[in-house]
């Protein structure tokens, strides 16, 4: 045993590399084997011609003995470990690339030439309409992502994926776990046959709101029988964050559902325990957050090429000039908003006064200005401390706006959007954007100009002053904010925030001095600004409104499942 696991390892450190391609590890083989049992007798094994059709090292099937076993990979050096090692000697074991070779639609004569390349023997199995069950668990990653891997460039472009995109899946026609399933699919719609299939995966094909089309695909062929969600990293050098999901599908048409219930299984040493069900789910009967934020922007033109920010301060000078363009007239800031589940909420939500460099997002306008400050607070106070793998592709959705609170929390809600550390809202003079320059006003800046002027007066900061003079207008934030009646603590954060800019105000100058880069001399800079002043100069200050700031966040979480953006 130890030669193989030494084995295992060498082939594991190499193909780990193409990522995506995680080896089962022997505990949660067995919990896979024993939920198939479960659902189809102890003689399964026995009644079943079984497929690993990306097998690997054999890790699924090495511990067990079958009547009918095929294993194949494309590695063939996967292959001649399993063959030097004994393991799964039963079994007829071939190189095989399943998402290459493969009918297209309706080229029924080409069957026989896909047969061909199979054993004659599984061959057999689907002509006879034996019983099948696949038993895999292939690489995570979108097809893409292995252009320039070793012995798996043919797997970047495939019939399977060719197909699905023709067929308008969308985004599960990139990833290779779908594509696996979308061919067996095909297989099961051919031959047609008694067909089942157990495979470990991430779960967002049940969940994502871009995984509709496939899953309408799917669901006409095959239904759930059981699924069990457990950490990621209970398989070797895999992150935390997210989980992998085993699900065992039978032949069948499954009724119209959008919630899936699973069990949520943990490992302690060498025992595997359900802890729980959790209920994974998707809006495929109502209307995705990131779909009802756009409403009003849905039809107006954005081609405005304004300067493409990376950050608050930093601006990207090359680049494709229609990646995070804007309305023209309307747009006053940019809501990075990528994708519609909490994985997403640490590093993919940002709010900017001018476009995201990376796009994946769109203009702020008056008409979206609260929905957009509603579904940034609904992200960000679910984020990492919040977010887990149990979790992690819990999808946000339309929230109910007739809630009675609603209203009350939106209002909140705008106070939470300034301060986050994903407000990245600023204020640039004279900066160069593709041989022109440009300034970039804050209309997230919630004080007064004629406060601000005074402070400058006061402090004898001549830049600002003069500032407050050239760009002297109210802006869209402090405006809002005045008619608003806003809760107790989010009154006092933003009363906080102001002490904070008037006691700060008289280490600007210096501060600009000491890093132009900042741009410290504009009237309306932004709180990411704003702390790169508080952090030299009044650390404990910043520390203590931050506490606040906390205490407030913790407040507005649970409005974010009252309200319908998450279900509980």
């Amino acid at each position: 045993m130890t030669d193989i696991i030494n084995a295992d390892r060498l082939i594991e450190d190499k193909t780990r590399r193409r990522e995506g391609a995680f080896f089962t590890p022997t505990l949660w083989a067995d919990e896979a084997h024993k939920q198939i049992e479960k659902l189809y007798g102890p003689d399964w094994k026995e009644e079943y011609v079984v497929w690993d059709c990306a097998c690997g090292v054999g890790n699924l099937t090495r511990d067990y003995k079958f009547k009918e076993l095929y294993c194949s990979t494309i590695v063939q050096d996967e292959l001649n470990n399993m063959i030097e090692n004994g393991i799964n000697p039963e079994a007829t074991r071939f190189q095989h690339d399943f998402l290459q070779d493969f009918p297209e639609l309706g080229a029924f004569d080409d069957y026989a030439l896909w047969e061909d390349k199979l054993p004659s023997g599984l061959v057999k199995a689907f002509n006879e309409g034996k019983k099948i069950l696949f038993l895999i668990n292939p690489p995570y990653v979108a097809a893409a992502n292995f252009n320039n891997s070793e012995n798996l460039t043919s797997i970047a472009v495939n019939p399977i994926n060719v197909e699905m995109r023709y067929n308008k899946l969308g985004k599960p026609s990139a990833q290779l776990y779908t594509q696996f399933m979308y061919k067996i699919a095909r297989i099961q719609s051919y031959y047609n046959l008694d067909m089942n299939l157990a495979i470990f995966n991430k779960p967002n094909f049940l969940t994502g709101g871009s995984f509709k089309g496939f899953r309408t695909y799917w669901f006409d062929q095959f239904e759930l029988a059981y699924g069990m969600l457990f950490q990621a990293s209970n398989f070797s050098d895999v992150s935390t964050r997210w989980g992998i999901l085993f699900s065992i599908w039978k032949s069948g048409k499954q009724p119209q559902r959008t919630e899936f219930p699973v069990e949520i299984k943990k490992q302690s040493q060498t025992k595997i325990e359900a802890v729980d069900i959790k209920v994974l789910y998707n809006f495929d009967d109502t209307t995705s957050a990131s779909k009802w934020v756009q409403e009003e922007t849905k039809g107006l033109k954005t081609d405005r090429d304004v300067p493409q920010l990376t950050s608050g301060t930093g601006v990207k000078t090359t680049g494709h000039t229609m990646r995070g363009s804007v309305i023209e007239g309307l747009s006053f800031g940019y809501f990075f908003n990528s994708g519609d589940n909490i994985y997403e909420n640490d590093q993919s939500i940002a709010l900017f006064s001018s476009a995201f460099s990376g796009g994946n997002g769109f203009s702020v306008i008056p008409d979206n200005f609260r929905k957009v400050t509603a579904l940034f607070t609904a992200r960000k106070t679910v984020t990492k401390k919040y977010a887990n793998w149990i979790n992690d592709k819990d999808e946000y959705m339309k929230p109910n706006t007739d809630h009675p609170n609603y209203e009350q929390w939106n209002n909140d809600a705008i106070v939470h959007s300034l301060f986050d550390i994903s407000s990245q809202q600023s204020s640039l003079r004279d900066i160069e954007y593709k041989g022109k320059q440009w300034n970039i006003e804050n209309e997230w800046f919630w004080m007064s100009h004629k406060v601000i002027k005074k402070l400058a007066d006061f402090h004898n900061n001549q830049a600002v002053y003069d500032d407050c003079k050239t760009f002297g207008k109210e802006r869209y934030v402090y405006t809002a904010l005045k008619d608003l009646n806003l809760s107790q603590d989010a009154s006092e954060v933003l009363g906080l925030a102001e002490e904070l800019v008037s006691k700060s105000f008289k280490f600007r100058e210096t501060m600009n001095e000491k890093h132009p880069e900042y741009h410290l001399n504009s009237w309306d800079i932004g709180w990411c600004q704003i702390v790169k002043i508080l952090k030299e100069h009044l650390p404990d200050d910043l520390k203590a409104f931050r506490v606040k700031y906390k205490e407030f966040e913790d407040r507005m979480r649970p409005g974010v499942y009252e309200f319908g953006f998450l279900r509980e």
